[in-house]
């Protein structure tokens, strides 16, 4: 949760490589990171461009979520 998060903290995230997706929904971020990687350099990033960040959590999708996000992916 915070603040700040355009499409320029957005296009930066996506260039991560351990980033597979990022996106603002309800005012929240979503970032969708490989498995195994830091949110620490993530949220500097977010930082660096001008974001403020107040809250980070880790939280494994359910399979609802990895459905929809295959379903899209097909779609592109």
């Amino acid at each position: 949760m915070g603040h700040g998060f355009g499409e320029e903290a957005l296009a930066l995230l996506r260039q991560r490589p351990e980033v597979t997706a990022a996106m603002v929904e309800n005012g929240r971020l979503i970032i969708d990171v490989q498995q195994g990687a830091e949110t620490a350099p993530l949220v500097s990033l977010l930082v660096g461009a001008g974001a403020q960040v107040e809250e980070v959590r880790r939280g494994k999708a359910s399979l609802e979520d990895v459905f929809v996000t295959l379903m899209e992916e097909e779609k592109r």
